[in-house]
């Protein structure tokens, strides 16, 4: 299966935001919901994508670049979906990113 084109974008509220992803050809909004627990830990406290979407590896792809945003913002991850922490858990090389 071809992975589908994904576009990202930030809603960045200081405290509160989400990341969505958008897909070519897909209607609906992916994203990740997300807080800070201070100033070096971002808590992942929902991820989602529609239910037509399911099976073409849109959410393991968007928590992977919500976890590489964390990494380039030099944040810890508190991982409070059950998706997100199971993507860290088949993603080892994060360990260095969980709080």
């Amino acid at each position: 299966m071809t992975q589908p084109d994904i576009t990202y974008s930030m809603e960045d509220h200081g405290r509160y935001g989400r990341l969505v992803a958008r897909v070519a050809g897909f209607e609906g909004e992916g994203m990740v919901r997300w807080s800070m627990a201070d100033e070096a830990t971002i808590i992942a406290e929902f991820a989602g994508v529609p239910k037509a979407w399911e099976g073409t590896r849109v959410a393991a792809r968007m928590v992977a670049h919500f976890v590489e945003l964390a990494r380039d913002k030099q944040l810890k991850v508190i991982p409070h979906c059950g998706y997100v922490a199971a993507q860290f858990k088949r993603h080892p090389e994060w360990a260095d990113l969980r709080a």
